[in-house]
């Protein structure tokens, strides 16, 4: 099964099961069904931040946090190395993106990957650029 791009937020869809849609269990699918995760270097500080935040507004317990971590760190992720601060700042301004998720659309694009994306302004740039949804 082909590769994807995995952005955050739908990484912690299938973690924080209050998150979850149709749209990220199906990605979780593909995973199951053997497709690797192509992930930027800010990936794992990003899924760290959000289980951090659960446990410290009492959404999710230590022992479940470690859980999930141990879980996260089975999965087939792929760490590519950092983007050219150039292409990055382009996406930023022509798209009006984060860094953050511009660093997700840079990663599809370089590596020809489609992308799986909860959110809708990264979505939408993605599709103005021809970066395929997965």
């Amino acid at each position: 099964m082909k590769s994807f791009v995995l952005d955050n937020s739908v990484a912690i869809c299938w973690f924080l099961k209050s998150q979850s849609t149709p749209y990220s269990e199906m990605a979780l699918r593909r995973v199951a069904n053997g497709a690797t995760l192509a992930v930027p270097g800010l990936w794992i500080s990003e899924f760290i931040n959000v289980i951090s935040k659960a446990v410290q507004m009492r959404a999710l317990d230590s022992n479940s946090a470690e859980a999930i971590l141990m879980h996260a760190k089975a999965l087939p992720i792929l760490p590519k190395p950092a983007p050219e601060l150039a292409d990055v700042f382009t996406l930023t301004e022509r798209y009006r993106i984060s860094a953050y998720d511009a660093t997700y659309l840079e990663l599809a694009l370089r590596l020809q990957l489609p992308l799986a994306t909860a959110d809708a302004r990264l979505a939408k740039a993605a599709k103005s650029v021809g970066v395929f949804l997965s």
